[in-house]
């Protein structure tokens, strides 16, 4: 567990300057994404360059990481990786936010759902399933998705800062 920043003491439940900016700056966002989704997809790749070039510590474990993938990948290329990576939790965003404005029975509308046959049999005979997946968009939409067919979970989150995000 993290504790709150705060000029009354950690306990206290007010967030500190920088949560409560984060916070905003995040209801905005979730605000004009909502309205203006094609706005936002426009927005989408200038965002990313200008959280690449601001987000300095974020830059550095990005380049890291991408070092270990690409040890002989030059500057030039592991600078355009980065910047796809930082586009690519962008797009992330922009879709995590779609979800409130829709609703429950559009989450598999546009999907291709292999082998969903097994998971409905396993629940059907009152069986648990373990889902894994690549991180590449919202997997919040396919557990939307099981909400929507009725399908209870439980799920692994990561603690987030402020907790108003959660």
């Amino acid at each position: 567990m993290y504790l709150l920043e705060s000029n009354r003491g950690p306990r206290s439940g007010h967030l500190g300057f920088k949560l409560a900016a984060r916070w905003r700056a995040f209801q905005l966002s979730a605000f004009c994404v909502s309205r203006f989704p094609e706005l936002a997809e426009a927005l989408a790749r200038p965002a990313a360059l200008a959280a690449c070039m601001t987000s300095g510590a974020q830059r550095r474990n990005v380049l890291c990481n991408l070092r270990e993938l690409e040890p002989d990948a030059s500057r030039e290329r592991l600078n355009s990786l980065c910047r796809e990576v930082f586009f690519s939790v962008v797009r992330y965003y922009v879709e995590l936010l779609r979800i409130p404005r829709r609703g429950l029975d559009t989450f598999f509308a546009g999907m291709e759902v292999n082998g969903y046959e097994h998971l409905a049999g396993a629940v059907e005979r009152g069986k648990g399933v373990i889902i894994a997946g690549i991180h590449i968009g919202p997997a919040e939409i396919v557990l939307h998705g099981l909400a929507a067919r009725g399908i209870a979970y439980t799920t692994v989150v990561e603690e987030l800062r402020p907790p108003q995000l959660a």
